[in-house]
C-alpha cells in the first residue's frame, strides 16, 4: 500500500491489513458498522481515513498517527504520512475555491486546468461538494455556480475519473440509478447514429423518461442530503435537470414541427451526458460516502412512488420498511368528534385534493397520498425546507407568501395554472391556532378542470347521471 493518509480508503487499507477492523472499534463504536458485509461493500470502498475521522469524532491526524502505529507494532511496516499533507486540506479548498472563482471572472480554462493539476492532483467528490456548497454560503449565487459547472467539471474531470464508482447491490438506489445511465447513453447513440427524423423524434421522446430518474434524484435523493448539511447539489443540479427538461421539450416540438434544431439537438444530448458524468463521478459517490444504511432505506422505500425510467427495478436490496405512523387503538379527540389515527389517515388519503402542510419552522411535515397525484410527492420530502421544494427563480415568491402569513398581512395566496392539459387549482392558506399565532401553511392544489365546465345543476336525487340512470334502468 502507498503512503497511508487522508485519501486512503477504508475498504483498501482493511484488505491488506484485516487486524485493523478490531482496532478501529476501540476508537469509536460506529465503526463497528464495518463488520456489515453490506456497508463494508459500499461506503467502506469511497469512505477516506479524512471522513471516518469526521464521522468518528477523531482527530484526523491522530487517528491516522494511531493507524500507522498499529500497522507498525503488528507488522514492523513503517506507513508514517507527513503532518504537511495532513493538514493540506483547507490549503486544498481555498485553491480550488479561488479557481472556481477565476472561471467566473474569465480566466482561461486551459490556464486554470494546468494550475489545478500542478497543485491538487486529485480531488474527492465529497470535498468538491463540500467547497461548492460553501461557496454557495459565501453568497455566490446559485445560478452562478449552476453556470459555472459545466466549466468546473472539465476542469476536475481528470482527477474525479480516479475515483471510480464501486459496485452496489442490485436494487439499492445508486445501483438504479446506474442502470438508468446505461439505457438513457444507448438511447443518446440510437439518436446520433440514425439520420431519419422521424426516428429521432421517436428515441428523444424516449429520451425525455429521463424525467422519472431526475425526479427520484429531486424527490428522494438530495431531501436527505439536505439533511446530512450537503445542499449544494440539490441547489446547483436541480437548475441543470429543468434545462434539460425544457430543451427536450423544445427540440421534440420543432422536429414535430418539421423545423431544423441540429444544434440545439447537439447540445441537449451533451447536457444529459454531462449530468451523467456528475452523477457517477460526484453525486452518487458523495452520497454512498455521507449517507446510511437508514438513509438509503427511505431512498428505496418512496421511488416505487415516483416510477422508473426505462428499467424494471432488481429488489434484492434488503431495505427496511417505515414504521407504522399509526397506533391501531386510540382515538385523538378533535373540535367536533373524535377519530383514531388510522381514519385521519384515510379520510385525507380520501380527499379529492392534494394538500400539503408546512409547519412554522417552513419544514414540511405532512402530504396527501392520494390514488392519483397532480404534482409528484415522496416521502423523503418530509423534514425539508419547503423553499428547498421549488426551483430558485420562484423562491422569492414562496418567502414572500411566507413572511405576509407569518406577519398576518395575509391568510390564503391562490393561483390557477394550466398543466398537461388540465386547468389546476393551488391554493397556500396559513394556519394558526386559536390565539391567532402562526402554526404553518397549509397548501391544497386540486384539478378544476371538470368544475369550470359545469353548467345547470345535478341535485342529489340525480346523483348517477343520465347515461347511468339509462342502465340501472
Amino acid at each position: 500500500m502507498k503512503m497511508i493518509g487522508p485519501h486512503t480508503k477504508i475498504d483498501a487499507l482493511l484488505t491488506e491489513f484485516p487486524f485493523l477492523e478490531d482496532f478501529l472499534v476501540t476508537k469509536s463504536e460506529r465503526f463497528s458498522l464495518l463488520k456489515n458485509k453490506a456497508i463494508r461493500s459500499t461506503m467502506g470502498k469511497l469512505a477516506t481515513l479524512s471522513l471516518a475521522a469526521q464521522m468518528g469524532g477523531i482527530d484526523e491526524a491522530t487517528f491516522i498517527r494511531e493507524i500507522n502505529e498499529e500497522i507498525k507494532k503488528k507488522t514492523n511496516q513503517p506507513g508514517a504520512v507527513s503532518p504537511a499533507s495532513i493538514n493540506s486540506k483547507d490549503e486544498r479548498a481555498e485553491i480550488i475555491r479561488n479557481i472556481i472563482k477565476d472561471l467566473h471572472k474569465g480566466v482561461p480554462l486551459e490556464d486554470v486546468k494546468g494550475q489545478f493539476k500542478a497543485l491538487i492532483g486529485e480531488i474527492g467528490a465529497y470535498e468538491l461538494a463540500q467547497i461548492e456548497q460553501g461557496l454557495i454560503t459565501e453568497g455566490l449565487a446559485v445560478e452562478e455556480v449552476q453556470r459555472l459547472c459545466d466549466v468546473h467539471t472539465q476542469v476536475f474531470k481528470d482527477g474525479l475519473a480516479k475515483n471510480a464508482l464501486p459496485g452496489v447491490p442490485a436494487g439499492h438506489p445508486v445501483h438504479t440509478f446506474i442502470r438508468e445511465n446505461r439505457e438513457a447513453e444507448k438511447i443518446i447513440h440510437q439518436i446520433r447514429e440514425s439520420q431519419e427524423v422521424t426516428i429521432q423524434l421517436e428515441k428523444l421522446t424516449l429520451l425525455a423518461q429521463i424525467e422519472f430518474h431526475y425526479l427520484r434524484k429531486e424527490n428522494q435523493l438530495f431531501p436527505l442530503l439536505e439533511k446530512r448539511g450537503i445542499s449544494g447539489p440539490s441547489k446547483v443540479m436541480w437548475g441543470i435537470d429543468n434545462e434539460i427538461r425544457s430543451d427536450l421539450k423544445a427540440v421534440i416540438e420543432k422536429l414535430s414541427s418539421g423545423k431544423e434544431c441540429g444544434e440545439e439537438l447537439i447540445q441537449v444530448l451533451r447536457k444529459v451526458e454531462d449530468m451523467i458524468y456528475k452523477e457517477e463521478q460526484i453525486l452518487f459517490p458523495m452520497a454512498l460516502e455521507s449517507l446510511s444504511e437508514e438513509d438509503w432505506a427511505v431512498v428505496h422505500h418512496g421511488q416505487e412512488e415516483l416510477g422508473y425510467s426505462w428499467i424494471t427495478i432488481q429488489d434484492d436490496y434488503q431495505k427496511k420498511e417505515a414504521e407504522n405512523k399509526f397506533s391501531e387503538s386510540g382515538d385523538i379527540n378533535l373540535d367536533v368528534g373524535h377519530l383514531n389515527g388510522e381514519m385521519i389517515n384515510l379520510l385525507l388519503k380520501h380527499l379529492p385534493l392534494e394538500v400539503s402542510l408546512v409547519n412554522e419552522n417552513d419544514e414540511v411535515v405532512y402530504y396527501s397520498q392520494g390514488k392519483e397525484r397532480i404534482f409528484p410527492r415522496s416521502p423523503a420530502v418530509i423534514g425539508r425546507k419547503v423553499q428547498n421544494c421549488h426551483p430558485q427563480n420562484s423562491v422569492h415568491i414562496v418567502e414572500e407568501i411566507l413572511l405576509a402569513f407569518k406577519a398576518g398581512t395575509k391568510d390564503v395566496a391562490e393561483f390557477w395554472i394550466q398543466y398537461k392539459g388540465h386547468k389546476i387549482s393551488i391554493r397556500y392558506i396559513a394556519v394558526r391556532n386559536a390565539k391567532g399565532a402562526y402554526k404553518g401553511t397549509l397548501e391544497v392544489t386540486q384539478d378544476i378542470t371538470w368544475l369550470s365546465s359545469l353548467e345547470g345543476e345535478r341535485r342529489l336525487l340525480d346523483w348517477r347521471g343520465p347515461e347511468e340512470k339509462a342502465s340501472f334502468a
